[in-house]
C-alpha cells in the first residue's frame, strides 16, 4: 500500500533547486547578459518590447538544464552560454505567439505584449526573436546543433497546432494528450540537454595513425 506521506517525504529530502543553480550561477548570469543584448535592435519597438519582456523575468529552466548538462560534460566556454541564451529566446518567442493565440492578457504577473501593442506587431516580434536565435546559432557554425534546434521548434509548432485542433475534444485520449505535450514542452528540454554533447569545440577527433613503413625485403641472391 502506498504511503500517503511518501510524496511529502520525497519533497522534504530532495535538495533545493538553488543547490543546482549555484553550480552554474556565473554561467546563468552571463546568459542573462547575452539574452538581453540580443533583445536590442535599431528598431525602437523591438528594443522597448524586448526590455519589457526581459523585465518580466522567468524561471530559465531550459538554459539551466543546458548549462548543467555542459558542466556534467566538463564544458567550459562561451559557446554553451550562447546556446543557453538561444533556447531562452526560442522559448520566449513561443510564449509570445501562445499569448496571441490564447488572447492572454497576463504573463508572469505583467500585461502581455499583445495586450499592450496588439497582435500584428507582437507576432512579428516573435518571428524576429526566433530568427535572431537561429542567427546566433550560426555564429558557431555547428550544423548538428542548428538541426536539433530547428527540429525542436518544428515539434513545438506541431504540438500547438494539434492542441488548437483538439481543444475541448471529448474523445481526446491519454496517449494523444501526452503526444501533444511532448511536442509542446519536452522536445525543447531534450534539445537543451543534448546540445552540449554536440559542441564541436569540445569534440576532439584524433588523427588517424599512420601505418609504419614496410621494411624493405632483402633482395634475393
Amino acid at each position: 500500500m502506498l504511503n500517503p506521506n511518501s510524496s511529502n517525504l520525497a519533497r522534504a529530502s530532495a535538495p533545493p533547486v538553488s543547490r543546482f543553480l549555484d553550480l552554474i550561477a556565473d554561467k546563468l548570469a552571463a546568459t542573462e547578459e547575452v539574452f538581453l543584448e540580443h533583445l536590442r535592435s535599431d528598431v525602437p519597438f523591438i528594443t522597448n518590447t524586448g526590455e519589457y519582456i526581459f523585465s518580466g523575468g522567468g524561471k530559465r529552466f531550459r538554459p539551466a538544464m543546458l548549462l548543467l548538462s555542459a558542466r556534467l560534460l566538463d564544458r567550459d566556454s562561451d559557446e554553451e552560454v550562447t546556446y543557453a541564451a538561444i533556447v531562452e529566446l526560442i522559448h520566449t518567442a513561443t510564449l509570445i505567439h501562445d499569448d496571441i493565440i490564447d488572447h492572454a492578457t497576463l504573463r508572469r504577473g505583467q500585461t502581455t505584449a499583445n495586450q499592450l501593442w496588439g497582435n500584428s506587431l507582437t507576432v512579428l516580434l516573435g518571428d524576429w526573436l526566433y530568427t535572431t536565435s537561429m542567427k546566433m546559432a550560426l555564429s558557431h557554425d555547428n550544423l548538428e546543433v542548428i538541426r536539433r534546434l530547428c527540429d525542436a521548434t518544428l515539434r513545438m509548432t506541431e504540438g500547438e497546432l494539434l492542441s488548437q485542433q483538439r481543444l475541448g475534444a471529448p474523445d481526446l485520449g491519454a496517449e494523444e494528450y501526452f503526444s501533444i505535450i511532448e511536442r509542446k514542452t519536452a522536445h525543447l528540454f531534450a534539445a537543451s540537454c543534448s546540445i552540449p554533447s554536440l559542441m564541436l569545440s569540445h569534440i576532439h577527433i584524433s588523427e588517424p595513425t599512420r601505418p609504419a613503413p614496410l621494411s624493405r625485403m632483402p633482395s634475393s641472391a
